[in-house]
């Protein structure tokens, strides 16, 4: 199994900007381009993500994010870069984190296209999304859950500057077509603003 290394997010210290966890550590996309792309985000659906308060809705694809507090915004410099290293029609992403406070980044990334069945779930991570990853980092967690009402993906790593990476994925329901796979990727914050975010992640039951 291989974790979902996405272009996480760019953690602004004092005078540092940590940047190995972000598109340093994924693969070129250029043996991606060859790949079949099952189905293109729309325009609407690439701006469909609103930010609302303290969460953050798609109503196209009917899932939420909740955030740990009202102050985030989207995080442009990141944002690019991670659209940019996806380079794929199927992918999309969005980052977000508090101007001048950002030790906590927030991405959500969108796989539209997917089929809806446990092999599926697993080929995004091993075939549409393969990844790199930084020498320095200690995996803690790194693994697919698909039995009963529990699917998802989870996976948890820290690099030696103690910085934190969590990453949960999440299917759509089956009834939607054409599937999507909704992530969230973490880097740094503490236990409570991962729980609030990570498990927080879901699909509505509004959702089409």
């Amino acid at each position: 199994m291989r974790g979902l290394y996405v272009a996480v997010a760019l953690i602004h210290r004092p005078g540092v900007v940590i940047c190995g966890l972000v598109c340093a550590v994924f693969t070129s996309t250029a043996a991606q381009q060859a790949r079949r792309e099952t189905a293109a985000l729309s325009v609407s659906e690439r701006s469909d993500l609103l930010l609302d308060k303290n969460v953050l809705r798609h109503p196209s694809f009917g899932f939420v994010v909740p955030l740990p507090g009202p102050r985030f915004a989207p995080d442009r410099e990141t944002q690019d870069a991670v659209r940019e290293t996806l380079g794929r029609h199927d992918l999309f992403a969005w980052a977000f984190r508090v101007p001048d406070d950002s030790f906590f980044s927030v991405t959500v990334l969108v796989y539209k296209g997917f089929d809806g069945t446990q092999e599926g779930f697993r080929r995004f991570f091993t075939e549409i999304l393969p990844s790199g990853r930084a020498g320095d980092e200690s995996i803690y967690r790194d693994s697919i859950y698909w039995e009963g009402q529990r699917r998802e993906y989870r996976l948890f790593s820290q690099d030696s500057r103690g910085v934190t990476t969590d990453e949960r994925c999440i299917p759509s329901p089956q009834s939607r077509k054409p599937g999507v796979i909704a992530c969230v990727l973490l880097v740094g914050g503490d236990s409570n603003q991962i729980k609030i975010v990570r498990d927080g992640l879901r699909f509505t039951a509004g959702g089409p």
